[in-house]
């Protein structure tokens, strides 16, 4: 079996003992956790620049990268919230109503950003602006997962012990 080398670490402000989401771009990995995205150099771990996320809080974040690398999506807080990646300045960020200042789990397509937090699915387009929503009737507050298939016409929710089917 081949040892898994560690390269190198960075210890990342602020975050304490949390889990980190990461994505990597071509000479970025940018990570974040507890409200805050770092941008680090991918050949040192290199810490070149942070978004705090003002007026989020101190919640778990989990990223999306977005094709041409130019735009981080990152849900956090009941939002959603695009990231500049090369100044890493927020570009906006939108309220998911009802679903409080929980998780959001984040899904990109080439034309869409969908969000599952609290028992809600938002459909965003990559300006922020809200296009459809589902309050996944019956399913209570729990967490969303999600997938699409290849076509991009159906969305597949995973919440609550149950999958759901939602057309685009």
């Amino acid at each position: 079996m081949t040892a898994l080398k560690t390269m190198w670490q960075t210890s990342l402000p602020k975050t304490g003992d949390n889990v980190i989401s990461s994505v990597v771009a071509n000479r970025y990995v940018y990570a974040a956790g507890q409200g805050r995205v770092f941008k680090l150099t991918i050949d040192g771990g290199t810490i070149e620049n942070t978004n705090t996320l003002p007026d989020r809080g101190n919640h778990a974040v989990n990223l999306v990268l977005s094709d041409d690398e130019k735009t981080l999506y990152a849900g956090t807080d009941g939002y959603a919230i695009a990231i500049e990646t090369l100044t890493m300045e927020t570009k906006w960020q939108t309220s998911l109503p009802n679903t409080g200042d929980n998780e959001v789990n984040l899904l990109l397509t080439d034309k869409f950003l969908f969000c599952g937090s609290s028992g809600h699915v938002y459909q965003l387009d990559h300006n922020g602006n809200t296009l459809g929503h589902n309050d996944l009737p019956d399913r209570g507050n729990h967490e969303v997962q999600m997938c699409i298939n290849k076509s991009e016409t159906v969305l597949y929710v995973g919440t609550d012990g149950y999958e759901i089917a939602i057309s685009i």
